[in-house]
């Protein structure tokens, strides 16, 4: 009997999601009219934006509603949005935050290592759920990608500082651990900067396994800066 061959997701972050969790914003009107602003760019969006607010809270007063809400709410609720419409392939009426309850605990999860205000790894959690989303769709997964290894935070738990970008390392280290074993993942963080000598601790078959999945990735939030610069 012939192996079934999975086929490989590229899921695309929608661009609100990726821009609010790449930008360092906090709370303020400032960041409010920011978000405001970039929605109403899109014509969609702008018509997606009345769905996240709740049409009697604070007289239906977008704006004000944005700042009861504050950053991670409004970053929520759209995501909410987002996820209905991919786990029901219908358009969600109003707000169910249980849709997103699993980014936010993934977020939960690995926010003793993230940057204050730094939404990345939400980002990361949703993509992944996207993933295995879209998985359920088109392959039949052993494993959700979003059950990532207690072995990535044993890792990261050995690191004596923030990490700037921390979601390619989470997602670096996650698929390194396909191929090796975590001593060695922790012996390459110990005795090198070079994020290319972790390649030579896996075949070249498996390089290109690990490039593919960091190139989906990147091309999924829209950040190219991981391959032009040494960032872990």
């Amino acid at each position: 009997m012939s192996e079934v061959k999975s086929i490989h997701i590229y899921p695309q972050i929608p661009d609100i999601i990726a821009w609010i969790c790449q930008q360092r914003l906090q709370n303020s009107n400032k960041t409010y009219k920011e978000i405001w602003d970039y929605i109403h760019c899109d014509k969609s969006m702008s018509l997606i934006l009345p769905r996240i607010f709740e049409k009697d809270h604070l007289g239906g007063d977008l704006k004000a509603q944005m700042s009861s809400y504050g950053l991670k709410g409004i970053r929520d609720r759209l995501s909410s949005l987002f996820l209905f419409h991919l786990t029901e392939n219908m358009r969600a009426k109003k707000v169910d935050l249980t849709y997103v309850l699993e980014v936010q605990q993934f977020e939960e999860r690995f926010n003793q290592f993230a940057n204050e205000w730094d939404s990345r790894i939400f980002m990361l959690g949703f993509y992944l759920r996207m993933r295995d989303l879209k998985n359920e769709i088109y392959n039949e997964p052993d494993e959700y990608e979003l059950n990532i290894p207690l072995d990535v935070d044993e890792i990261l738990t050995l690191g004596k500082a923030k990490i700037e970008k921390l979601d390619w390392l989470i997602l670096t280290i996650k698929e390194f651990l396909k191929y090796t074993d975590k001593d060695s993942i922790v012996k390459w963080l110990n005795e090198s900067s070079d994020f290319y000598d972790l390649f030579k601790l896996i075949k070249l078959d498996e390089q290109k396994e690990v490039l593919r999945e960091l190139l989906t990735y990147g091309h999924a939030i829209k950040d190219k800066d991981f391959f032009v610069f040494n960032k872990i």
